[in-house]
């Protein structure tokens, strides 16, 4: 959590992107949601057979459904704006951090681990902070409007239709947990490649094992 906490600094600078990021991540998640409620409705007036309703209705889906595509593309913009301002300041910042040390450090160090971290590192952190946060908060806010709207209309087929989001949710975390340990031996595999010309391969299998 500490160095969750410290890639968050690096937001501080451009706050005022990132908070307008959220904003229309949370109003393009509303239309979303008012797309499947508004279709709804608008199935009950065609079996009410009122025609009046039905047109109004088809004209807010479609005002929703426009307002949701440009939030998101506003959206995309901002958080591609702050991601790369992010890359530029972290970029520096390594930089500043390389030529403060000695030269003996670049004689203990491989030259394949550093390129690996001011390029491959850099670049998920970037693409963490720029989008992964807005892109969780969107997921969570689509998953809780979606949840209240269906407890609204119908709370017992809302509770059978939740009932896998935990077993998903737990599904993932051992993903996550049985892919970490391949995915950095890969990246040691591909910090050696720059390196020797021809390292052996990974051997990810054992990590695809039970236990792994």
């Amino acid at each position: 959590m500490r160095t969750f906490w410290r890639l968050l600094g690096f937001l501080r600078p451009f706050r005022s992107g990132v908070i307008w990021s959220l904003v229309l991540a949370g109003a393009a998640t509303g239309g979303t949601v008012a797309i499947p409620a508004l279709t709804g409705m608008a199935v009950d007036a065609i079996q009410g057979g009122d025609s009046s309703r039905l047109r109004m209705l088809g004209l807010l889906i479609a005002v929703a459904g426009l307002a949701r595509w440009i939030l998101s593309v506003a959206r995309r913009l901002v958080a591609g704006r702050v991601s790369l301002n992010v890359e530029q300041l972290l970029r520096q910042t390594l930089y500043d951090h390389l030529q403060s040390l000695e030269l003996g450090f670049f004689d203990r160090q491989q030259t394949g681990q550093l390129m690996s971290r001011a390029t491959v590192d850099l670049q998920s952190v970037r693409f963490f902070l720029g989008y992964g946060l807005v892109w969780i908060l969107q997921a969570a806010l689509t998953i809780s409007f979606t949840a209240v709207a269906m407890i609204v209309i119908d709370p017992i087929l809302a509770i059978i239709a939740l009932s896998p989001v935990p077993f998903v949710v737990w599904v993932s975390a051992r993903y996550g947990q049985r892919s970490r340990p391949a995915l950095q031996e890969v990246q040691r595999y591909l910090e050696s490649v720059k390196k020797y010309p021809n390292p052996p391969a990974p051997n990810i299998t054992q990590f695809t094992q039970h236990g792994g």
